[in-house]
């Protein structure tokens, strides 16, 4: 048929392809191991399947191969799935599967079963279908070839898409209204992009929607709507992966005090981290150190830092001793230092303190570990140290 050289179709299955390679890309290169960026990548690979299979259909290629007909139908409500696992990874972060992950891919499950009779049907008995199809495209929404009343299986995959549309939405709002009016730049940028993210892909649903309630498809064909939407998510996502680098390593949640976050445990193996990713990692942590100063509690640690920026603790040893060329200790110190010497400077009513006194202010646990910090680093005593900036 000719239809198999259309190039809408060519322009769908390359797109299809694209998404397929970003998301292998996604997973098995990022260097962070970040979740929430790995469930992306799962949504890509998902949403790009649905979209090639829903191309094929437009196609002879189903007539060729009668056994792999609705092959993929139970992917599309995988989609979704990753999708709000996704948002939720970012705004509530956690580090692995949970019930709630699984309950999402239930649907996916029964669906399977429900087409386990269509799977093993025979050949020929679905080439019936397949050229009826050919022949009438509101057949292939009304899916009369499932165990399932004529339309169900549709309006089963639009309930779950409007659901999880709603269910993200609020997930955003909520997370929105937690961090309160002053939103910080990293979180503005956060925001947007999850806003835009659930707003995009909502619009199959919103196709999906109108073909059901008014079968529109019976006067105007509606398959290259879909289609091109299916496109439009898989190359929205995809750009913004390629212009936003930090999306694509999973830096994205930087400035968040979670709860939820949980304890990393150090990992001992070797990190080759490249050139952008030190550059993120770089602009993440003194972002988060300018405007917040956590090294000035006492007893921070390298595990502290990492739940606060969502890196993981070995990148973090890795980035610290390349960067730097020396330990998290001494480099915080040295932050501690630095943040005094401002301090002194902008608030002289400080010099009236003890040096016990400073030291605690600025996260030294002890005088002994702020005398030695100071004599470490500029070979004098606090009190020599700061009396010589006074004097300047």
């Amino acid at each position: 048929m000719n239809q198999t050289t259309d190039w809408n179709f060519i322009f769908v299955f390359v797109v299809g392809i694209i998404g397929i390679l970003v998301a292998i890309v996604l997973y098995f290169e990022n260097k962070t191991e970040s979740f929430s960026s790995r469930l992306l990548a799962a949504f890509l690979f998902t949403i790009s399947i649905v979209s090639i299979n829903y191309g094929l259909t437009t196609t002879s290629f189903f007539l060729t191969y009668p056994y792999l007909w609705r092959s993929a139908g139970w992917v599309a409500f995988c989609a979704p799935a990753f999708s709000f696992l996704y948002i939720r990874s970012i705004l509530f972060p956690y580090k692995k599967f949970d019930k709630v992950c699984l309950m999402l891919f239930l649907p996916a499950l029964l669906y399977f079963i429900i087409l386990i009779p269509l799977y093993i049907e025979p050949s020929a008995d679905k080439l019936i279908f397949i050229r009826k199809t050919q022949l009438d495209k509101t057949l292939i929404s009304l899916e009369p070839d499932v165990i399932l009343p004529q339309g169900w299986g549709t309006i089963a995959r639009l309930s779950f898409g409007i659901l999880i549309t709603i269910a993200e939405f609020i997930l955003l709002f909520k997370w929105r209204r937690r961090i309160g009016k002053e939103m910080k730049p990293q979180d503005s940028k956060i925001f947007k992009w999850l806003f835009s993210f659930i707003t995009v892909t909502s619009v199959i649903c919103i196709l999906l929607l109108i073909e059901y309630f008014f079968h529109l498809s019976r006067f105007m064909d509606l398959t290259q709507q879909i289609l091109y939407s299916l496109s439009g998510i898989i190359l929205f996502v995809s750009m913004s992966l390629l212009f936003n680098p930090s999306l694509l390593y999973g830096i994205n949640q930087s400035l968040q005090n979670s709860k939820n976050l949980p304890n990393l445990k150090k990992e001992k193996k070797a990190a080759n981290l490249t050139l952008e990713q030190k550059a993120i990692f770089k602009e993440a942590i003194e972002s988060h150190f300018n405007q917040n100063a956590p090294y000035t509690k006492i007893g921070y640690s390298i595990n502290d830092l990492s739940s606060e920026i969502n890196i993981p603790v070995y990148l973090l040893s890795s980035f610290i001793n390349e960067e730097y060329q020396t330990n998290f200790n001494e480099w915080i110190n040295d932050f501690r230092i630095d943040y005094l010497s401002n301090l002194l400077k902008t608030s002289p009513k400080h010099l009236k303190f003890t040096l016990e006194s400073l030291g605690n202010q600025v996260g030294f646990s002890s005088r002994s570990a702020f005398n030695i910090a100071i004599k470490k680093r500029t070979g004098k005593t606090p009190s020599e140290f700061f009396d010589i900036k006074k004097s300047n």
